[in-house]
């Protein structure tokens, strides 16, 4: 029979390596920044892309790595891109130890009651809407078997998976609807 296995509470900054962003006033010294491909993508969620184009050396996000939006508190998806990624100072780069599942860690940052409750505390009494590196490092996580991380992060990134189709597919039926009904109220 196998003991059974206890998780553990840990401090996140131990368990990661953390890096923060660029600022953009930075970035435009360090060369054109356009919507031009080419040289380094800056990283952001709904933006039309822009690029920075410099020969200086970069640090980018790799494969494995997770992104942490500091203003809605979340983290964000990552897919890898053909070109390097560079993040500006609205993000965080957290790269898990052997130790924590990059998918597990998404879940639990994004939805667990444990992640929740600290950082709403950490927001408290405070008019910073904004998450800090420092706040990110002192979070306490509890940290089941790498196995059952695994399990976790696959499930979370499948039903994150099936919620953004389900809201393309409504948001498709809401536009054809509209464009029939816009269509009949013309015909009259």
């Amino acid at each position: 029979m196998q003991p059974h296995f206890r998780p553990e509470l840990h401090l996140l900054g131990d368990e990661t390596e953390m890096d923060s962003g660029i600022p953009i006033t930075r970035l435009r010294k360090l060369g054109p920044v356009d919507e031009q491909a080419g040289g380094y993508r800056i990283f952001s969620q709904d933006e039309t892309p822009q690029y920075l184009h410099t020969n200086e050396q970069l640090r980018t996000v790799q494969k494995g790595e997770v992104i942490v939006a500091l203003i809605p508190k979340r983290v964000v998806p990552f897919e890898e891109s053909q070109q390097p990624t560079i993040i500006s100072t609205n993000y965080v780069i957290i790269k898990p130890s052997e130790r924590l599942d990059a998918k597990f860690l998404a879940w639990w940052f994004n939805e667990s009651e444990e992640a929740r409750r600290q950082i709403d505390v950490g927001a408290q009494g405070s008019a910073l809407t904004r998450l800090s590196m420092g706040i990110i490092e002192d979070l306490k996580i509890t940290l089941p078997s790498i196995k059952r991380q695994r399990l976790i992060g696959e499930i979370y990134e499948r039903q994150t998976a099936l919620t953004e189709l389900s809201a393309r597919r409504s948001e498709l039926f809401r536009e054809s609807s509209n464009a029939l009904l816009e269509k009949a109220y013309k015909e009259n």
